[in-house]
């Protein structure tokens, strides 16, 4: 008879933490390098006048790439990405992932702030419904505690 088959459970390595920072560091930088890259991108987009937006597709795709502030934000994104991979080797998906819902409160602040952006009381709401969920998401019952 043969051996039954092992079940294949997926966790993350806890060999990996405190590689390079601990998690919740590597996912602070990683928030922090997303918002700090969509703002720099939104701002470079900003900075490009009427008459470029009415083009072909690699003629606009150019027209973008060439502002100093899409790029940077671009490169910031990146390594954004770089630190979220390195939390995510530390810690479930399924913990992580809700998280990232601080980055729409990070936006939604940032973009009234910078941009002038109007926040209707609908996008608060929004807003604040998404992290009620995650709260809700990741609070630990009472069992779950010991």
């Amino acid at each position: 008879m043969p051996a039954p088959a092992e079940k294949l459970v997926l966790e993350p390595s806890r060999s990996r933490v405190g590689i390079i920072c601990p998690w919740w560091l590597a996912f602070f930088l990683a928030t922090m390098m997303s918002v700090g890259g969509h703002l720099l991108i939104k701002s470079g987009l900003n900075s490009i006048d009427e008459v470029s937006l009415h083009g072909t597709f690699s003629t606009r795709l150019g027209v973008d790439l060439s502002q100093p502030a899409v790029l940077g934000g671009l490169l910031i994104y990146g390594l954004g990405t770089f630190f979220w991979m390195v939390s995510l080797a530390q810690q479930e998906l399924s913990f992580l992932y809700p998280l990232t819902s601080v980055n729409y409160i990070l936006i939604v602040v940032a973009s009234a702030l910078f941009f002038h952006e109007t926040i209707t009381l609908r996008r608060c709401g929004g807003v604040i419904l998404i992290v009620v969920g995650v709260v809700l998401m990741n609070r630990v019952s009472g069992s779950r505690r010991r």
